[in-house]
């Protein structure tokens, strides 16, 4: 229910963003949903920050030609938090949705400074794969966190992996991630492993601790009590 609703307020800005004017009636028939759902839309995008306003020559609601995204109330957190929900759900939806909100990805990101856009833009460019709505780990924010900047900015990080079905033994190794993948209700990192000296595939839910590195020696490298 809510990646339908994100999915439907970021396409419904974008077509706002046009400088044509949509009435409730249209914008309804549009997203096969009723006027009180576009009500609904509207005061949320509204309450988000949206300068929407009602053009009583045009009959219709349009979004303030000054607007931009980086000036309303979302922090560059919020943003890409956003941002990253929506490529998700166009992952998992049909190629027509799919289509529409890559469309409107992009042109968010089009009003977003140079560098925060590059950030996101590589992030999203290393998140694929077929996700279903219920595939996400229940796992630690803050590890969660550090793989997703890591994957914005390029850099290498620090992990500590117990392999499935060894209970006591896992590696702490040197990762340079490229990607973060879903597939068969599973996300995984995949990323050059110091220790294995391969890129390799870690199950998000086997990794136990995630930190911040530049560039230390593979000697630090070392097995791991996972008990």
């Amino acid at each position: 229910m809510f990646a339908a609703r994100l999915s439907r307020c970021l396409q419904l800005l974008n077509m706002l963003q046009s400088r044509v004017a949509y009435n409730a009636t249209e914008l309804a028939r549009e997203f096969n949903v009723s006027e009180r759902t576009i009500y609904r839309e509207l005061s949320l995008l509204a309450n988000a920050g949206v300068p929407l306003r009602y053009d009583a020559k045009k009959r219709g609601y349009v979004v303030a030609h000054q607007f931009d995204l980086c000036s309303s109330r979302l922090l560059p957190e919020e943003l890409v938090s956003l941002l990253l929900a929506s490529h998700i759900f166009s992952l998992s939806c049909d190629r027509e949705v799919g289509r529409h909100l890559r469309q409107a990805i992009g042109k968010l990101l089009s009003q977003v400074p140079a560098t925060l856009r590059m950030e996101i833009t590589n992030l999203l460019s290393r998140v694929g794969g077929k996700p279903c709505t219920s595939s996400w780990p229940e796992w630690r924010h803050s590890a969660a966190e550090e793989i997703l900047r890591a994957l914005r900015q390029k850099r290498p990080l620090r992990i500590a992996y117990c392999e499935p079905g060894c209970d006591k033994v896992g590696v702490r190794t040197r990762v340079d991630p490229e990607r973060l993948m879903a597939s068969g209700g599973h996300w995984y990192l995949v990323g050059r492993s110091s220790w294995h000296r391969r890129v390799c595939r870690f199950d998000l839910q086997h990794i136990k601790d995630v930190e911040p590195t530049d560039s230390e020696s593979e000697a630090n490298e070392r097995p791991v009590n996972c008990a």
